[in-house]
């Protein structure tokens, strides 16, 4: 069995009711998201990073779950659980140094995939993102804006991953979180799903297999 992963520089069932019988309304999906640190994260981070995500996958009606993983961790109960590896020091104040120049070549983050078949498993390189941040150092005037930037990237890498993971596609497309390569000129914009990004999510546990953004 082949298993690979997708690269990403920055990189990501219609119910019929009775008409007179109408069936309530859909429960929002709960989705679990495992965070798995290589090295220790602290809780500030833990907390902007999940205020960003919830506020980009707000309009798209998931419950969405966070869990830091380690050995006590019990399994957690959810409709799906996706798994996030967190490599590297995922620390915002490791961007404000003088980093190496970014990897040629590598990704940012990366979700695997199993004879065709999309896992909900990423790996995010927090190291990698941080020497793309630090690149910035020169635009910003303060230390505080160029963590901020990495803030907004790390906040980007997750949700592109978390798309290919939940949609189960290796799809890219144009719109600013489904895009590959990210630009980075897209960091400073206000983040924001496209209508057909938040129309596929509503539709998780409605629809079997993967789902495209082009689907009508």
């Amino acid at each position: 069995m082949a298993l690979r992963t997708v690269p990403a520089l920055l990189l990501l069932c219609s119910a019929f009711a009775h008409a007179a019988t109408p069936l309530p309304p859909l429960r929002p999906l709960k989705i679990v998201v495992l965070l798995e640190f290589e090295q220790r994260a602290s809780i500030l981070f833990l907390k902007q990073l999940q205020n960003q995500l919830d506020y980009i996958f707000a309009r798209a009606g998931l419950d969405l779950q966070w869990v830091v993983y380690d050995s006590r961790t019990a399994a957690p109960s959810a409709d799906r659980v996706v798994i996030m590896e967190m490599r590297g020091h995922c620390n915002a104040s490791y961007a404000r140094q003088a980093l190496p120049l970014p990897k040629p070549g590598a990704a940012l983050g990366q979700t695997f995939v199993n004879d065709g078949e999309v896992l909900p498993h990423s790996i995010i390189d927090c190291d990698q993102m941080a020497r793309v941040t630090s690149q910035l150092r020169a635009r910003y005037p303060s230390p505080t804006m160029v963590e901020n930037s990495y803030l907004r990237l790390a906040g980007r890498v997750l949700t592109h991953e978390l798309m290919h993971a939940l949609l189960r596609t290796v799809e890219h497309h144009e719109s600013h979180f489904t895009r590959s390569p990210l630009r980075l000129d897209a960091v400073d914009a206000a983040p924001r799903l496209s209508a057909a990004e938040v129309d596929a999510l509503k539709r998780l546990g409605r629809d079997a297999g993967g789902y495209s953004l082009a689907h009508k």
